[in-house]
């Protein structure tokens, strides 16, 4: 694979480390419902965005770079924005989107 696709998730970190992974499992469900495609040989990268607000500068970064995306709003968080997931980006077509920073949960 030359130039592999790659999906960006974005999942607030101001959760529990449980539901980090739960938000970032819902909105890759609501991408793969939508994508409708084989993605075998897709990577995943998950990157840790501190809170809420901070969310903003993502999307105005996806935005301006033209990358889809879909959002997931947990009802359970009172219907509030917890992640984020790209479309599939070629490798070559990331650009900024390589500067962030990968999930780590505190140890």
């Amino acid at each position: 694979m030359d130039n592999p696709n790659y999906v960006y998730i974005f999942v607030r970190q101001d959760l529990s480390e449980e539901q980090q992974l739960v938000q970032a499992a819902h909105v890759t469900l609501v991408l793969g419902n939508k994508l409708k495609q084989d993605v075998s040989e897709v990577y995943f990268t998950v990157i840790g965005v501190p809170q809420l607000i901070d969310f903003r500068g993502v999307m105005n970064d996806l935005n301006a770079h033209g990358t889809r995306y879909e959002t997931f709003y947990e009802p359970d968080q009172g219907g509030t924005l917890t992640a984020i997931a790209t479309h599939p980006i070629p490798k070559d077509e990331r650009g900024a989107l390589r500067d962030y920073k990968l999930l780590r949960f505190k140890r």
